[in-house]
């Protein structure tokens, strides 16, 4: 199957740390679609238009000033397009949103396609039992595809730190692309063990160059305002950002739900939105040393020392890896939180 898509230029923001991460069961699950009729079928079910090219996210501003990063990794006014990795989406992996009758979220989805009559909904395990009731719920006996969890053979992995899903190719068994609604979010692998070598592991690939960074991924998406599967059931499509995120054609033919997105979309009437918030108890205290090592260093930013008082000041504190400041959050135990409980 040749892929049509896009090919994106642009500053996507600072990657998270090399990495990887395998989603298991009791995150993702794997649902096959199969037959001649499946993109007809799940044409009149999802909210991508399965005809055309996926939406690609859209770059940051360049030379726009970005709160919280360092000035020596912002771009500057002599920064060009041509600075930045090109980042390719394409119809194999596409993120999108199923609705049922009123125009609510059953589940969002990321779906690849990887033959003509073949599809595969990678969905939060928190709403696959609901999905496979809304699909069978709307296969008429005319339609001509099977519907099958296929978890115990296919699988999902994550790789942070990389804009190249393609060069150079995965092995057999293995389609990678980057994440549709952000590459921050990272490259998406979607893994068939029926066709992967014999004795093939995902991690004995990755633990030379990546590091395991199982956990990782339920932090970035929360952190990016990211909710998924059972979080957003029931809000409509823009409350849940899937507009934001590519997951909204409002070019395509009727589809299961489309009254209601498409009103809000050209209403502009949307009265909430899933945002990130972090929240620390109140009576949290940094720790003694880390202000001292913090206020030195703004010391040093603003010129506060001599250059004798300079060479009796202890070195540096190195930064934060991204891996070792976002096992720090995680002692927050960031949730989801429903703003109207």
């Amino acid at each position: 199957m040749s892929a049509t898509g896009t090919k994106v230029v642009g500053n996507f923001g600072r990657l998270w740390g090399r990495g990887y991460e395998r989603l298991g069961s009791d995150l993702r699950r794997i649902v096959s679609i199969k037959g001649p009729g499946a993109t007809n079928y799940l044409q009149g079910l999802v909210t991508s238009d399965l005809n055309a090219p996926p939406i690609p996210p859209t770059p940051e501003p360049i030379g726009r000033p970005e709160p919280g990063v360092p000035k020596e990794w912002q771009s500057g006014p002599d920064t060009k397009e041509e600075d930045y990795g090109q980042v390719t989406f394409d119809e194999k992996l596409r993120a999108t949103c199923f609705l049922d009758n009123k125009g609510k979220i059953v589940t969002d989805a990321l779906l690849w396609k990887t033959k003509e009559d073949q599809y595969y909904i990678d969905v939060p395990t928190s709403s696959v039992d609901r999905l496979i009731e809304h699909l069978n719920q709307y296969k008429l006996r005319r339609t001509k595809v099977e519907i099958e969890d296929q978890t115990d053979r296919m699988s999902t992995h994550i790789i942070f730190g990389s804009l190249n899903a393609e060069n150079p190719p995965p092995p057999g068994g293995l389609v990678a692309r980057m994440d549709p609604r952000h590459p921050s979010l990272g490259m998406r692998i979607l893994e068939n063990s029926e066709e992967t070598e014999s004795g093939f592991e995902f991690s004995a690939m990755m633990e030379s160059s990546y590091d395991d960074l199982s956990g990782n991924y339920e932090l970035v998406r929360r952190l990016a305002g990211v909710a998924e599967g059972a979080e957003i059931e029931g809000l409509v499509a823009a409350q849940a950002n899937q507009d934001f995120m590519g997951a909204v054609s409002f070019n395509k033919g009727c589809y299961l739900g489309q009254e209601l997105t498409a009103r809000v979309q050209f209403t502009g009437a949307v009265r909430k939105r899933i945002v990130p918030l972090f929240l620390l108890d109140k009576e949290y205290d940094t720790p003694h040393h880390w202000r001292l090592v913090a206020d030195l260093q703004r010391g040093r930013s603003i010129g506060r020392f001599t250059p004798k008082e300079l060479r009796k000041l202890p070195p540096r504190q190195p930064r934060f890896s991204t891996p070792a400041a976002s096992h720090f959050i995680l002692l927050a135990s960031a949730t989801m939180i429903d703003p109207e409980q």
